[in-house]
């Protein structure tokens, strides 16, 4: 099961997000959790536009697997206030299917403290849980306690 939540209500429920326009929000931007197990609690979520947040503690795309992969692929995140991350991906699946994979084609930035660009975790046992971070573009934070990748 993933929920799906944009600008604070639900959007539906699905396997997958897509979304190709523009995103300004106070509060996180793109919001995906999924409690499957395996394949079936994968998470992918695409944007090719902008999304820039503001406020704290608001997420660009924040992505959250129990039981599978995580894929996130985004354009450009701008998040303006703290503990705002430009992406978070994390899962706890084992092995292959605890493997998360964030790749951004454009700017992600962040603008005060404690605001990660990219965050990429993987809890799951076994070695095929790997994490993968590919960034073509520039990654830029500000603040204190404040990491690119």
């Amino acid at each position: 099961m993933l929920a799906c939540r944009q600008r604070g209500r639900q959007c539906g429920r699905s396997a997958s997000f897509h979304q190709d326009c523009e995103r300004r929000t106070a509060g996180s931007a793109v919001y995906a959790l999924s409690l499957g197990s395996s394949a079936d609690g994968a998470v992918s979520v695409t944007t090719t536009g902008a999304i820039i947040t503001f406020g704290p503690t608001s997420d660009g795309v924040y992505v959250y697997s129990l039981g599978g992969q995580v894929i996130v692929t985004v354009a450009t995140v701008t998040t303006f206030d703290q503990f705002a991350d430009g992406i978070y991906a994390k899962s706890f699946g084992a092995g292959a299917d605890g493997a998360v994979s964030a790749t951004a084609t454009g700017t992600i930035s962040t603008g005060d403290n404690h605001s990660k660009g990219v965050i990429a975790l993987s809890y799951g046992s076994g070695a095929d849980g790997a994490v993968s971070v590919t960034e073509t573009g520039t990654v830029s934070t500000a603040g204190g306690d404040s990491r690119g990748v």
